[in-house]
């Protein structure tokens, strides 16, 4: 009788750490997709028509486009965004963090 328990008990506590590996497995890959995307992938940002006296521009965010107006950020992606200024320099910036990654041309 107490071996016939020992034996149940050793077989579902074998079936539960089996389980419980293949969670923790599960979890740490999405967990490094999910970082990935957040920090490591870009987003794929083109300017298709850029209009600096009125303000505007045609932008192409992964294959749509966007209207794009002068001091306003455009958000692309978790940490991404794209805005227009015309200070002395007239350009349009890719940001991440509120920091410019990458200067767009048209």
């Amino acid at each position: 009788m107490a071996s016939e328990i020992k034996t149940n008990v050793e077989r579902n506590l074998k079936f539960v750490l089996g389980a419980v590996s293949y969670i923790v497995a599960v979890n740490a890959i999405l967990t490094a997709y999910d970082l990935w995307k957040k920090y490591g992938k870009k987003p794929k940002v083109s300017v298709i028509e850029a209009d600096y006296n009125n303000g505007r521009a045609i932008i192409d965010v992964n294959g749509v486009q966007h209207k794009l107006l002068i001091g306003s950020p455009f958000y692309v992606g978790d940490y991404w965004s794209v805005q227009m200024k015309t200070d002395k320099i007239n350009r349009i910036e890719l940001l991440k963090q509120g920091n410019v990654k990458e200067y767009l041309t048209t």
